[in-house]
């Protein structure tokens, strides 16, 4: 296995040169993450694509997060989720990825979902158990983190198995530690 590394130049001719997204740049830079076997670099208009598909614009943070790694295997893994009655923590085995056909894609995990989790979340990523982190796309949960637990899926309250993880996706990535 190999990993995907760019150096600051590569990374920065990806992005426009604007405030804001020096400042996302700069900041996903200096969080203590490393993302191995990413799928295939995309490019803006591959993200503008999905959110088409999707019917929503993905936060900031996220896209560029995207554009750097688009999917892959986080180290470290290890996250806190929030009144889980099953555990105090959970383990980030992939983020999804944009690469249509493959199992990590957001669209194709997005559909298969469709029904499951609720309207307001998009899934961003998967643990080795099959459950789900969910980003919250609108709404009071916007820009949020939620483990999405499917063990706990068919029941008849809805939202129950939703467990807070982070504010913002770079604080579930600040948040990642390794388990040893």
């Amino acid at each position: 296995m190999t990993t995907k590394v760019m150096d600051r130049l590569e990374i920065k001719k990806i992005f426009d040169s604007t405030d804001q997204t020096v400042w996302l740049i700069q900041s996903l830079l200096s969080i203590p993450v490393k993302v191995r076997d990413s799928a295939e670099i995309i490019s803006d208009h591959d993200l503008m694509e999905l959110e088409r598909q999707l019917g929503f614009v993905l936060p900031m943070e996220y896209r560029n997060f995207l554009l750097i790694h688009n999917g892959g295997y986080p180290e470290p893994d290890v996250f806190p989720i929030h009144n889980n009655p099953v555990g105090n923590c959970g383990i980030l085995h992939h983020y999804l990825c944009i690469k249509p056909g493959d199992v990590y894609d957001i669209w194709g995990t997005f559909k298969n979902y469709q029904g499951r989790i609720p309207p307001d979340f998009l899934p961003i990523a998967g643990d080795p158990g099959g459950n789900l982190l969910c980003l919250g796309i609108f709404g009071e949960t916007m820009g949020q983190i939620y483990f999405w637990d499917h063990e706990e899926e068919f029941t008849d309250r809805p939202r129950h198995n939703l467990y807070f993880v982070a504010d913002s996706f770079f604080e579930l990535l600040d948040k990642l530690q390794s388990g040893d």
